[in-house]
């Protein structure tokens, strides 16, 4: 039986599409994919991730791969991209259903500093969980094994007890050889709910 659930955050939990953030701020198609490969594809970006460059370094490294005309509004992406990071629909009444069938939960999210930012937004979907894992403090990113690893010597949890859900293949076969179960999420929440209560 699996007690324990862990989920990842950007396109699990909370929307997370690069593509229309960086449309929001932008005047047409083609700066909207300047901005989006400036900021989110950037070397900088998984740094961040890492915990070894700031926020401030990460603009600066944005700002120097577009162009002049693009500088404000590369800013002001860069200070509100998070602010449309917001709850999936489902995404809260699973988080509930599970805590009613007894589990633990547990985040394990690839994020820079900007996620004290997230989490205050989205205060209703992290009061479920009882322990969180941020690469950004770890300076591991996923798949990376460490950060697994991290995560279940932390809160003391079994591997075989846990079941973890990530939209990316590569962070679920990460999760695989550090003997989790896991699972590509695809926005079915449904389902989870539906195999936890089989699993209660």
């Amino acid at each position: 039986m699996y007690k324990n659930y862990i989920f990842d955050m950007g396109g699990v939990l909370l929307k997370y599409d690069t593509a229309a953030m960086s449309a929001a701020f932008a005047e047409n198609d083609e700066d909207a994919a300047v901005l989006e490969k400036a900021l989110f594809a950037s070397n900088e970006w998984r740094l961040a991730d890492l915990g070894e460059v700031s926020q401030e370094e990460l603009l600066h490294s944005a700002l120097s791969r577009v162009p002049q005309r693009l500088s404000s509004v590369m800013t002001s992406l860069f200070e509100h991209w998070h602010e449309y990071m917001t709850p999936l629909d489902g995404a809260e009444e699973c988080l509930k259903t599970l805590k009613d069938d007894g589990k633990k939960l547990y985040l394990l999210s690839n994020a820079s500093e900007r996620f004290e930012s997230i989490r205050a937004l989205n205060s209703g979907i992290f009061s479920w969980f009882d322990g969180m894992v941020v690469s950004a403090y770890e300076h591991s990113v996923k798949p990376d094994e460490k950060i697994y690893r991290t995560l279940l010597e932390r809160f003391s949890l079994k591997a075989g007890e846990c079941i973890f859900f990530d939209d990316m293949p590569k962070n679920v076969d990460g999760a695989k050889k550090c003997l989790l179960a896991a699972s590509v999420f695809a926005g079915d929440f449904k389902s989870i709910q539906q195999f936890s209560r089989r699993n209660a």
